[in-house]
């Protein structure tokens, strides 16, 4: 698993002090890519760093600009709303455990 942001370069620190960093296989830092969300350079660099393809791939983000983006990529996509007004797409979820039933088929998306 693998995080793909736009913020300094003290991502991975920033993970470790949050106790979450041992979750993620590959870090990959916009202000270290030299390409933001949603450019293709950013989200090639972290498929390279994970060595799998955007198909192989879940994306999640709370913008919808950098779903789509992941999503034009090749990426399963999906734009997370916590507060359940984002509408009915069937790429929003409110939770990351929906993930789960997604993951497992219980969604029936494609």
């Amino acid at each position: 698993m693998g995080v793909i942001s736009d913020c300094p370069p003290s991502l991975e620190p920033t993970l470790q002090s949050c106790g979450i960093h041992h979750y993620f296989s590959s870090f990959t830092a916009s202000s270290i890519v030299g390409a933001e969300k949603p450019s293709p350079i950013i989200f090639n660099a972290a498929l390279r760093a994970l060595g799998v393809s955007a198909r192989e791939s879940i994306y999640v983000d709370d913008c919808a600009a950098e779903a789509d983006g992941a999503r034009e990529q090749g990426f399963t996509a999906f734009l997370i709303d916590r507060s359940g007004s984002g509408g009915d797409s069937p790429w929003t979820i409110t939770s990351l455990l929906q993930l789960i039933d997604f993951v497992e088929g219980g969604e029936g998306r494609a």
